[in-house]
């Protein structure tokens, strides 16, 4: 026989020794398996430390208050509570709520009218100008376009103010 193949054979035997080595340490058996999880987790029904006591141990079920809705034209003044942040428990009326979503649009309003500007100060830069060097249509848009969001913006705000503020003085005189 060849040394080559001698080696070969060789190789093969240590390499099937060492197999049934690791086979035999790690103990691929189901049985094995079976018994190292029968190890690491007790059964439920034996252990006494899984089981509820008996008696009055565990606290009494949460008690809750269930009341019929009342329908929008049943009462005079229509609230609602507001259960986050700061605003826990204050009541808002309709009027509030849509002062609330008027002011939300103002950031949108204040953005829109700046890309507005430009993209119109963009077209004329493009098609009526005919200059790509100079971008003056752009920069006069862009200006033109942020005066607008910030006379809305301030426009908005003041109509708010005044609409809280009459709302005050209605509230105080009640």
């Amino acid at each position: 026989m060849p040394p080559d193949e001698e080696r070969r054979q060789a190789a093969e035997r240590l390499l099937r020794a060492r197999e049934e080595a690791a086979r035999q340490k790690t103990g691929t058996d189901d049985e094995q398996d079976e018994d190292d999880l029968r190890a690491r987790f007790t059964d439920p029904e034996t252990d006494e430390r899984l089981r509820v006591p008996a008696g009055s141990a565990l606290p009494p079920p949460p008690q809750m208050k269930i009341s019929r809705p009342v329908p929008p034209g049943e009462n005079e003044k229509k609230t609602s509570r507001v259960g986050f942040g700061a605003l826990r428990g204050a009541e808002f009326g309709e009027g509030d709520l849509r002062s609330l979503g008027e002011a939300s649009t103002i950031g949108w309003t204040l953005a829109l009218s700046v890309v507005i500007g430009a993209g119109l100060g963009y077209l004329v830069d493009r098609f009526l100008l005919h200059s790509g060097a100079t971008p003056w249509g752009l920069i006069v848009g862009f200006l033109l376009g942020t005066a607008s969001g910030f006379v809305n913006l301030v426009r908005v705000s003041n109509r708010l103010n005044a609409r809280d503020e009459k709302r005050e003085r209605e509230r105080k005189n009640e």
